[in-house]
C-alpha cells in the first residue's frame, strides 16, 4: 500500500466567509447526518462563528486543489470572559487527507494565535478512538477529567496552562475527601505537586424547606440583580453565564433562575442552563444566597424538576476547590467529581481550582472506550465510582431477600 505524503504546502489560515460551504461539507462528509452538533451544518451559524470575537476558526487549505481539507476552532465563551479560558475543539480533517500531519498543523496554528490571550486551554477529546487524546498530549495538554456523558458522548477532558495562570493560583485548596484522588491525579498529570488539603471537618449545608419557590420573571430581574450585589465575594459555583447579561440574553442561552423567598423576602437563587436538544442536561452556573439556609433547598428543588418534570439525563456544575461545604452537599445529593482543573477560574485577584461534579440519572457505560494510558486512571476511577453508586443501593435491597442472608 502506498503511504501518504505530507501536505507540505497546506495553508493554515483563519476561516473566511467564502469557506463556509466547504466547512459545512467537511463536517457532513466526516460525521454524516447524525452529528451531535447539527448547527455546524447551518451556514448562518458558521458565518456567525467566523465573525464572532468569541471564537477562532482556522482552516487547512490545499492550494493545489483549491479546497478546504481541515478545520479547528477555539471557543472563548466556555467560561466567564475574565477567566481567560479557551476550548480547543471541532477539529476535523477530511478522510482523504488524514495521516498527513494536518491535525497537528491546525493545533499548532491555534496555539500560536491564542497563546498570549489565554490562561487555561481545555480540550474535549472523544473516546471512540485515541487520536485526539494523543494529539492533545503531544501539544502540552494533560488529562484532568472524564465526562461519562458530554454533548451526547463520553469525553476525556485535557487541560493546559498558559502565561501567568499558575503564578496566580491560590495554593492549598481545601477539598472533600472524595475529591482528593481526582485532584491528585490531575495535578500530577500536569506536572504539579498535589497541594490539596483534605477537609474532614467542613459540614454540608443544612436542609431547610420553609421557603416559597418561584421562577425568575422579567419583573423580578431587577430585584434579583440588586440582591446579587455584594453576595458573591466567596463564590462556590462558577459558570459562563452571569445574571448581568440581561433577561433577553439569559433566555437566548436557555437559562433561568429559581428563587427562594421567605415571607416575601428574597433569600437566594440558583441559576441553571437547560439543554434539551443535544444531551438532555442541566448545568448549574450560579448560586447566590443571603445566608446558608436556602442553599440545599434550591439544589433539592432543581433536582426535583430535573427528575420529575424534565427527565434530564444528568446535572453538572463547576465548584470551587476551596468550597468543601458545597462539595459535601453535592456529594450527599448524589453528585460525584468527574474533573479537576487547577487554576480553572479567575476570582477577585487570584485563580481558583475547580471541581466539576455531576449527578447522573442514567447508568454510565464503560464500553467502546479507546483511552490512552495516561487517561485510564482518571476514567476508570470515575466510572468505578458511578457504577458503585448505582449498584450499592440495588445490593441493599436485594441481599436481604436472598436465602443465605435471611435471618
Amino acid at each position: 500500500m502506498r503511504s501518504r505524503q505530507p501536505l507540505v504546502d497546506v495553508l493554515i489560515r483563519e476561516a473566511e466567509e467564502s469557506d463556509i460551504a466547504d466547512i459545512r461539507g467537511l463536517f457532513r462528509e466526516t460525521y454524516g447526518d447524525d452529528y451531535a452538533f447539527p448547527q455546524f451544518f447551518d451556514e448562518r451559524f458558521l458565518k456567525k462563528q467566523i465573525y464572532s470575537d468569541d471564537c477562532l476558526m482556522l482552516v487547512a487549505e490545499d492550494p493545489a486543489r483549491h479546497r478546504i481539507v481541515g478545520t479547528g476552532s477555539v471557543a472563548f465563551d466556555v467560561g466567564a470572559f475574565a477567566d481567560l479560558v479557551g476550548e480547543f475543539g471541532r477539529l476535523v480533517v477530511h478522510p482523504s487527507a488524514r495521516g498527513r500531519g494536518i491535525a497537528s498543523r491546525l493545533m499548532q496554528g491555534r496555539l500560536a494565535r491564542v497563546d498570549c490571550h489565554l490562561h487555561i486551554g481545555l480540550a474535549d477529546n472523544r473516546v471512540e478512538h485515541p487520536f485526539s487524546q494523543k494529539l492533545s498530549l503531544k501539544h502540552g495538554f494533560a488529562p484532568v477529567g472524564y465526562l461519562p456523558i458530554h454533548n451526547g458522548e463520553p469525553v476525556a477532558l485535557f487541560a493546559r496552562h498558559f502565561n501567568d495562570s499558575l503564578h496566580l493560583r491560590r495554593n492549598h485548596p481545601h477539598v472533600a475527601p472524595q475529591v482528593y484522588w481526582l485532584a491528585d491525579a490531575a495535578m500530577r498529570n500536569l506536572g504539579l505537586s498535589c497541594d490539596a488539603i483534605v477537609d474532614e471537618s467542613a459540614a454540608a449545608y443544612p436542609n431547610h424547606d420553609d421557603f416559597e419557590l418561584e421562577e425568575l420573571t422579567a419583573n423580578g430581574y431587577a430585584s434579583l440583580l440588586r440582591f446579587e450585589r455584594g453576595r458573591l465575594r466567596n463564590r462556590d459555583i462558577f459558570g459562563p453565564v452571569k445574571l448581568d447579561l440581561g433577561v433577553r440574553k439569559l433566555q437566548r442561552h436557555n437559562t433561568n433562575y429559581l428563587l427562594a423567598r421567605r415571607g416575601g423576602q428574597l433569600m437566594g437563587a440558583i441559576g441553571y442552563a437547560r439543554d434539551a436538544n443535544i444531551d438532555n442536561a442541566v448545568r448549574i452556573f450560579e448560586l447566590i444566597h443571603l445566608n446558608e439556609q436556602p442553599v440545599r433547598f434550591l439544589l433539592n428543588e432543581l433536582e426535583h424538576r430535573c427528575l420529575g418534570e424534565w427527565g434530564v439525563d444528568y446535572i453538572e456544575t463547576d465548584v470551587s476547590a476551596d468550597a468543601p461545604r458545597m462539595q459535601k452537599t453535592l456529594l450527599q445529593l448524589g453528585f460525584l467529581p468527574i474533573a479537576y482543573v487547577p487554576a480553572g477560574v479567575f476570582h477577585n485577584v487570584e485563580r481558583l481550582d475547580t471541581v466539576r461534579m455531576a449527578r447522573y440519572h442514567v447508568p454510565v457505560s464503560n464500553e467502546d472506550l479507546a483511552l490512552i494510558d495516561s487517561m485510564k486512571p482518571i476514567a476508570e476511577g470515575v466510572i468505578e465510582r458511578f457504577n458503585r453508586q448505582w449498584t450499592e443501593p440495588l445490593l441493599v435491597n436485594v441481599l436481604p431477600q436472598m436465602p443465605i442472608f435471611r435471618g
